[in-house]
Parts: C-alpha cells; structure tokens; sequence
C-alpha cells in the first residue's frame, strides 16, 4: 500500500489540534497544495500537570520553535489541546506541530536542540527546558504530508480555532479509490461548505512514517472550523444534489465506506502557535 504522511498536532489545554501546518482556507482555493511535511507529536500530561506543562510549552518551547523558524528549519508550530476524547483513559492530551517546507527540511529540525536551549534560555529557562520529561510524556510521533486541501491562503490569517481529525483505516487494494474518493467525490461538498462560511476548511492528510501492517490508519483528514456553532452537523443533503446530480445517496455511500473505515474522531482546540 502507497504511504503517506501526517502532522504533528499539539492538543489545547483548553487547547490545540493543526497545525497544523498551513491552514484551511475561508475562501476555496482548489489549486494544486504543495505538499509541505507536518511533524506531529502526541503528548500525555503527567496528573495534576497540566498548567505546568502549558506554561512551559508555550513560552520556553515556543521559543526554541521560534529559534528554529528564525533559522528556517520550519514554517510553522501549534499547540492543540484534545477537548474530545478526553480523560486519564486517552493516550494523549495534546498535540503539537511542526511544519517543514520539504522531506529533506525533516533531518535538520532537531539537530543541536541542547547546544541552542544553552545559548538561547536563561538560567531559569533552562531548568525549565530541563524538567520536560518530568510534567509530560511524548507517547508517539508521526510524520504526515498534506495531499490535498481547501485552505487558507493569507499567511496573516491564524489557524482556524477547531480541528475535527478523522483517522481513516483504507481498506485493501483501495488506496487509489479511497484517494478519488477524497479528491472528487467529497471535497468538493467542502469547498462548498467553505464557501457559504459553515468551515474554515479541509485537508487530506497521508502518513508517511511509522508504516507497517501494525499501524491502524494510513490517512486523515481535518475539518477546520473558527466557531464552535459551525461544528453542529448541518444538513448538507442540497449540496450533494447540486454538485453530484444523478448519484443517489446509497451510491455515495457505498463509495464512501467502501474504500476506508473512521478509527478515531478527535476535537482539537487551538492553544497557541507562530507562523
């Protein structure tokens, strides 16, 4: 099976999820996405740490991520707290990403991490830095590649508040028509969305490392709305009507859960970035 690539997303803490990485659009661009690389780390918080770890994270990490933009080793960084699923049964709390501009940018990104926290932090700072590991576990870390989206074109723009990640299990000998299906069968239901202002955007998201018969899912895609109101399920039978007229609904779904199963839906909310 053809693999692809996934963001590193950190959660909010009342929180993160995108990232990742260059962010969907308000208006629908259906251009061509240059498939930029998203480092994505799933982070556990150690009980009662929770507001120790954002602490640090967002000013003496957020600084070392702002040491490595300045250096151009990544485009971009963002926290996101997990709202749902959350709980001590989840393995993880939040989500943190890192965008690089390319494969090769992902081999220099954490080159020389401890030499630069040295010359970077103060005497406290560093004894921050240093107690990381004892507020915080770091239970997985993916590489994904963006492979399609409607996103946002304006660098100004902040990432979109929410983040509904779906993590998709293709089914075998599917990829090709799960990708078609992605592509030509449901975005553009999200480009409409997007354009009467129900979202923010959507992206379609592949993993590229770890691969292996053992990891469930080998794509994802993201929601991305600004306004919690906008999540609520909203009635977008007329959209498939006017953009797929003649395909009834049990076609579309049998194109839909024939090629790939939902593992897991996550509700990621925005806890701080730079870009």
């Amino acid at each position: 099976m053809k693999h692809l690539t996934v963001l590193r997303t950190t959660l909010f803490s009342p929180f993160l999820f995108l990232l990742l990485l260059s962010h969907p659009s308000q208006s629908q661009n259906s251009h061509s996405v240059h498939k930029e690389f998203f480092l994505v780390e799933y982070i556990k918080i150690n009980p009662g740490k929770t507001s120790e770890y954002l602490k640090n994270e967002t000013t003496v990490w957020k600084s070392l991520y702002q040491e490595r933009m300045k250096q151009g080793r990544i485009l971009s960084w963002a926290l996101y707290q997990v709202a749902y699923p959350s709980g001590s049964q989840e393995p993880y709390d939040f989500v943190a990403i890192q965008t690089v501009k390319d494969w090769a940018a992902i081999e220099h990104v954490s080159a020389g991490t401890e030499e630069i926290a040295k010359k970077l932090f103060n005497k406290d700072q560093l004894a921050a830095y240093e107690k990381t590991d004892l507020i915080r576990s770091r239970v997985k870390q993916e590489i994904w590649c963006r492979e399609d989206a409607v996103i946002k074109t304006n660098a100004k723009v902040p990432p979109s508040k929410y983040q509904l990640a779906n993590f998709m299990q293709v089914a075998n000998g599917k990829w090709e028509e799960y990708m078609s299906m992605e592509k030509t069968l449901v975005k553009p239901i999200h480009e409409e969305h997007t354009k009467i202002g129900g979202r923010a955007g959507w992206a379609l998201f592949v993993l590229h490392q770890p691969s292996g018969a053992g990891i469930p899912y080998q794509a994802a895609t993201i929601d991305y709305y600004d306004r919690w109101d906008h999540m609520g399920n909203p009635d977008e039978s007329s959209f498939w009507e006017q953009i797929h007229p003649g395909k009834s609904p049990e076609y579309i779904e049998r194109q839909i859960t024939g090629t790939r199963v939902l593992l897991r839906q996550e509700l990621r909310i925005l806890v701080d970035f730079i870009q």
